[in-house]
């Protein structure tokens, strides 16, 4: 009875590299002839607040190769935000700059007090949480002249606000009383004291000997 040599032959699909799927996306695949062979099919997909760039589908041709290179998934992005006027920002930041996940906190120097969202967070739609913030300057109570006086101020940053500097002054005929020049502070209160115009007084005067005076 007569043999043949070698085994019997058999044909195997052709394969291709194996797929892996992108950072922060994921990897569905259909095989018609075994795993990541001729005729398989890979549709890629992102995860949440990321964006496929790249195509979406690849499939394994006959000559070992995939028809598309692998996507990668981009964090979404978000406007870029500055620190608001006497204000200062502190980011933290997950994907990217300004990115899904990013967080950001606003703080305002000395003398401001913050207007707005303190806190505000990238999300998924590409847009910020919050509203944007503002630094408004801290107030003092209003000034008023002194009867008989008159009051000149300076404004830096908005009428009696920090910064602000007002100087007393009293008309012919009167001494001034309190701080001539009193500044509004940090704390909305002012330096100094209260001031008033008092008339300046003369030596009281006496009717003379055998005399009468009427004043």
């Amino acid at each position: 009875m007569g043999t043949w040599t070698g085994d019997i032959p058999h044909c195997e699909a052709v394969t291709c590299p194996v797929l892996n799927a992108p950072d922060q996306g994921e990897l569905n695949c259909s095989h018609l002839h075994g795993n990541f062979t001729f005729g398989s099919t890979c549709a890629f997909s992102c995860q949440k607040g990321f964006v496929l760039m790249g195509p979406d589908i690849s499939e394994c041709t006959a000559t070992g190769t995939w028809s598309e290179d692998t996507p990668r998934c981009e964090a979404i992005a978000c406007p870029v935000l500055n620190a608001p006027d006497w204000g200062e920002l502190n980011c933290s930041h997950l994907h990217g700059n300004f990115t899904f996940g990013s967080t950001c906190v606003f703080s305002c120097q000395m003398g401001f007090v913050l207007k707005g969202s303190e806190t505000r967070e990238c999300m998924a739609t590409g847009t910020w949480t919050g509203d944007s913030p503002q630094c408004k300057a801290i107030t003092c109570p209003v000034l008023s002249a002194p009867d008989q006086g008159e009051l000149n101020c300076s404004h830096v940053h908005g009428d009696f606000a920090f910064s602000t500097i007002c100087a007393f002054s009293c008309r012919m005929g009167f001494a001034l009383i309190g701080s001539e020049r009193r500044e509004c502070m940090a704390t909305g209160t002012w330096t100094g004291d209260a001031t008033r115009c008092e008339a300046i007084a003369c030596p009281v005067l006496s009717a003379p000997d055998w005399g009468e005076l009427n004043c």
